[in-house]
């Protein structure tokens, strides 16, 4: 009995007002119209900033990575800076768990890849770019090429990727297509691309010279086309999908049009001093809308 009343006395010390303040454990009712606890200042949940980005965690898009800029290239409810696919809306499902989410992933099952780099040009053009031909400029969070007949017009920057297998993917919107005098119009990627000497792979859709069919090409730069396969339409408006990859001399190149993938692929033993990754247009004007680098091991 004597046992049963020490319990006793001690849960009525609990409850004793002054006691229960002291340990921590008054009533803190949660009220939904103000979004914070009874009891507590009324500001805390609005200034909790976990990290430290100066945007507070309720309204921050990544509240737990610092990135003040809040950028957001596809717009859904995950900054690019946590994104694990930031450049096209998805639902975040990343079934490996390597970060990389399964729409943007070259192994969604497989886990070990990683962005490198995802670039929406929300700053502009980054210094470390390097311009040669056609007038390249930003606009609304987008890079322009404006380029005429038979201008072939590159804006590249040494590949950051340094694991076995590199992909380089970007979206870009076909301009203006220029009357060619030869070798026809293309919009495309870039991913070992010597800068001095203007040339290397790239992947590119568009209509060869004197051509009425639309092609997808893996070009060894200038003028040798390494593999091609046909596609829908090449006409201005046309959004276009493009993913290059590299692994040791292969290389491959993958369209989406219309949602049907497209895949060719060759091999090359170009290999530039300092390997550039970018964009690439010939006879063609372009709006390209973002870049991403993944590798894998």
């Amino acid at each position: 009995m004597g046992f049963q009343w020490r319990v006793v006395g001690v849960v009525l010390l609990l409850h004793a007002a002054g006691c229960r303040q002291i340990l921590g454990l008054e009533d803190r009712s949660i009220d939904a119209s103000v979004g914070v606890q009874d009891g507590a200042p009324p500001d805390l949940l609005d200034d909790l900033d976990d990290d430290d980005d100066t945007i507070p965690d309720l309204s921050d898009n990544c509240p737990t990575k610092a990135n003040a800029n809040q950028y957001n290239e596809d717009a859904d409810d995950r900054g690019d800076a946590c994104d694990v696919c930031p450049g096209d809306v998805d639902n975040g499902v990343d079934a490996d768990g390597d970060l990389v989410g399964d729409i943007c992933d070259p192994h969604p099952g497989t886990a070990g890849d990683h962005i490198v780099l995802f670039e929406g040009f929300h700053d502009g053009i980054p210094s470390t770019y390097t311009a040669t031909n056609g007038t390249w400029t930003s606009d609304s969070d987008d890079v322009v090429v404006a380029s005429g007949a038979d201008i072939v017009a590159t804006l590249t920057f040494p590949n950051p990727a340094t694991m076995a297998h590199t992909y380089i993917v970007g979206k870009a919107v076909v301009g203006t297509i220029h009357p060619p005098a030869a070798n026809g119009n293309r919009v495309g990627i870039v991913i070992q691309w010597d800068q001095p000497t203007i040339s290397g792979i790239a992947c590119a859709i568009g209509l060869p010279f004197g051509a009425t069919q639309a092609t997808m090409e893996l070009r060894d730069s200038p003028n040798v086309t390494l593999a091609t396969a046909n596609i829908a339409t090449f006409v201005e408006g046309n959004v276009i999908d493009l993913r290059a990859d590299k692994l040791a001399t292969t290389y491959g190149c993958t369209s989406e049009p219309a949602g049907t993938p497209v895949n060719v692929s060759g091999a090359s033993a170009v290999a530039p001093a300092i390997p550039h990754v970018g964009f690439r247009t010939r006879s063609n004007s372009a709006r390209y809308k973002w870049l991403m680098v993944i590798e894998s091991p």
